[in-house]
């Protein structure tokens, strides 16, 4: 059975496999997480620009990775949306 996670836009529990990880490392740099083995802090979210949006306004991002993210992380995780939806 394949483990639930928890998006952290819209608070919903889905598998692992339909949500997108994102990461940070150790510097502090936030990434997609592609293969989900990045080692780090990690935060699921849905592939959908209104759950980001929603991540974004409730500073959800900024708890999971317990630091200020950076409005270019934002903008990669928003790109990396529109290149699969």
């Amino acid at each position: 059975m394949e483990p639930l996670r928890t998006c952290i836009g819209c608070t919903s529990r889905k598998p692992q496999s339909e949500l997108l990880r994102i990461s940070m490392d150790r510097s502090g740099r936030i990434t997609v997480d592609e293969g989900v083995r990045s080692p780090g802090r990690g935060a699921y979210i849905c592939r959908n620009e209104e759950c980001v949006d929603r991540a974004i306004a409730k500073k959800r991002f900024n708890r999971a990775f317990r630091t200020e993210v950076k409005p270019e992380a934002y903008e990669l995780i928003r790109r990396r949306i529109r290149i699969e939806g």
